[in-house]
């Protein structure tokens, strides 16, 4: 009873049983220590990922791309089509476009070897073929193949600085965008879905039936202005509730930025400022399992200014989270990271038909 009391607490009555918590016929992901009463020689240990020896993946090859491409996107496996879908960003003032930030189209027969179809469909000043649909950033797409209006088959929540391909100045704002062919985007939300930061992740959630997304909003937090996330959510993909904090740092992070600095001290850019030192959520990636939301948070800890003193410099590092109700999130391991810095991506992981779960970067 102890037990079912606590979870109560922690979250609320309509996740748990009176007496039992009932899983129903949902598998059950031992991710954290929940479900289980006792243990005897038994060890929970979490087990590092391994990067894939045909990394990286995804290069600038094309002349728009500039020096720089990365999945600061999402990646779906379409399975109507049965070929991946990806959607990445790419970014430098180039003969193609003024802006710094795209985000291009690419598809793929096994998620590793991919092609760069030129598909665009937003004007370049010279007018040649490309591959770029729009200059927002981050964008969580979902393939609905429930909506009965075409034009709203792709759905996409995402950041844009700009208040479309056209604008040059401007207007930041976290927004909801439809497509009939995930190459053609709308926006929908005629405002900002949250108050902006620049960085968000969403995705639908079939057994809640929700839209749900995780858009980072700053504020004061234990001394420091944080980079901090909410959770919002959807049941059209037009309106949206209001945000509820939910991913803040606590002691753990801030006494560990050291150690964390410390571990990647010879590729950092700055001496250490102790006044600056604090740890961050920067962006977070999302798994749906049937009995739970595994959440992947990127761990920024600042350590100074960057070389220009108009940001922050420091490490990030990936770790593991675990939800039952997108609003209280537990880490159940304690993280010593990776000294492995080489490539740049989003951790993605799909979930069943059309569907994909947001990314996070490592």
């Amino acid at each position: 009873m102890l037990l079912i009391a606590l979870l109560q607490a922690v979250w609320g009555t309509d996740l748990v049983a009176q007496s039992t918590l009932d899983i129903k016929d949902r598998a059950q992901l031992f991710v954290d220590k929940v479900l289980v009463r006792e243990t005897e020689r038994v060890w929970f240990t979490q087990h590092q990922g391994k990067k894939h020896p045909a990394n990286p993946v995804l290069k600038p090859t094309r002349p728009w791309e500039g020096w720089l491409t990365y999945v600061y996107g999402d990646v779906i496996y379409d399975r109507e089509e049965q070929i991946f879908k990806m959607w990445y960003l790419a970014g430098n003032k180039t003969d193609y476009f003024d802006h710094n930030t795209l985000t291009c189209y690419a598809t793929s027969q096994d998620g590793i070897h991919w092609d760069k179809p030129e598909v665009g469909t937003i004007k370049s000043k010279n007018d040649k073929p490309h591959n770029a649909v729009g200059t927002f950033k981050l964008p969580s797409i979902h393939k609905d193949v429930d909506e009965t209006d075409p034009a709203r088959r792709y759905k996409m929540i995402c950041f844009s600085w700009y208040a479309d391909a056209t604008a040059s100045t401007k207007s930041p704002s976290y927004r909801t965008m439809v497509s009939p062919d995930g190459l053609q985007w709308t926006r929908e939300s005629k405002k900002p879905i949250a108050p902006s930061a620049d960085v968000i992740t969403g995705f639908w959630d079939p057994r809640r039936q929700i839209y749900v997304a995780f858009p980072k909003i700053g504020r004061l937090w234990r001394g420091h202005g944080r980079r901090l996330f909410s959770t919002i959510t959807s049941q059209d993909f037009i309106n949206w509730t209001e945000p509820i904090s939910s991913w803040e740092t606590d002691l753990r992070d801030d006494v560990g930025s050291l150690a964390r600095i410390e571990r990647v001290r010879p590729v950092l850019d700055r001496p250490d400022d102790e006044k600056l030192m604090h740890t961050d959520f920067y962006g977070i990636g999302v798994y749906l399992a049937e009995s739970c939301t595994i959440g992947f948070p990127w761990m920024f800890t600042v350590n100074n200014k960057d070389r220009f003193g108009t940001n922050q410099d420091g490490p990030q590092e990936v770790q593991l989270a675990v939800s039952r109700d997108l609003v209280h999130w537990e880490r159940p391991f304690p993280h010593a990271g990776n000294r492995d810095r080489r490539g740049f991506g989003r951790v993605g992981l799909q979930l069943s038909d059309h569907r994909r779960q947001s990314d996070s970067c490592g």
